[in-house]
Order: structure tokens, then C-alpha cells, then sequence
């Protein structure tokens, strides 16, 4: 998949879809940056991938939920590392609500989307 020079971007990254996708990456030799929720968790996942795949991972404790976020997380990624051997993958679960005439209801979804 690709060489110890290009960097993966994953968000989510503490379980389910995201946090298969960063062991993915890291046995094909991606150096990664996992963003989530849990500084605790995404830390102690970032050391065991660089200990058992010999690979630099970065945890970016995040909540992409907060207005300002998503943003630092694009300044980041743009600062911090090549564009151009960057990817991002964004695994989200995402909420609207909609307002009826007799009250309001929330659907739930999971989209997935890489960039």
C-alpha cells in the first residue's frame, strides 16, 4: 500500500472502523496520526502500533463534534506534514435533527469518507 514516507490521517480512531483502518495502515509501513475523543485511549493505541510496527504515530486527542475542531485539525495536518503524502480518512457518526410540526425527530447515521 505505501512507503515508511507517507502519513495516514485517521479520525475515530479509538475503536470500530477507525481503529481497524490505523492497524491496516501500520502494518503496510504508514506513519500515522490518530485523532479522537480519548486522549488516554488514543495515546495508549498510538504506542502499541509504534512499538509493534516500528512506525511513528502521533495521538491528537480531539472532539470533532466542537465547532472549532475540525479546522485546528486541517491547520494541523497542513503544518505538520507533507500535503501531498498526507491522507485523511474521516469515519463519523453524525446526528440531525429535524423539526416536524408536532415536535422534532434525530436520525443517525455513520458516514465514511476519505479524502
Amino acid at each position: 500500500m505505501g512507503t515508511k514516507s507517507q502519513t495516514a490521517l485517521i479520525t475515530g480512531a479509538s475503536g470500530g472502523i477507525g481503529y481497524e483502518l490505523a492497524k491496516l495502515f501500520a502494518v503496510d509501513h504508514y506513519n500515522l496520526v490518530l485523532v479522537a475523543r480519548s486522549a488516554g485511549k488514543i495515546t495508549q493505541f498510538a504506542d502499541e502500533l509504534q512499538r509493534q510496527f516500528g512506525i511513528s504515530a502521533k495521538p491528537v486527542a480531539l472532539d470533532l463534534t466542537a465547532a472549532p475542531a475540525p479546522q485546528f485539525l486541517f491547520v494541523m495536518q497542513t503544518t505538520e506534514f507533507d500535503e501531498r503524502a498526507s491522507m485523511i480518512l474521516s469515519v463519523s457518526v453524525w446526528r440531525v435533527t429535524f423539526a416536524q410540526p408536532r415536535g422534532s425527530t434525530v436520525q443517525q447515521g455513520v458516514a465514511a469518507k476519505s479524502i
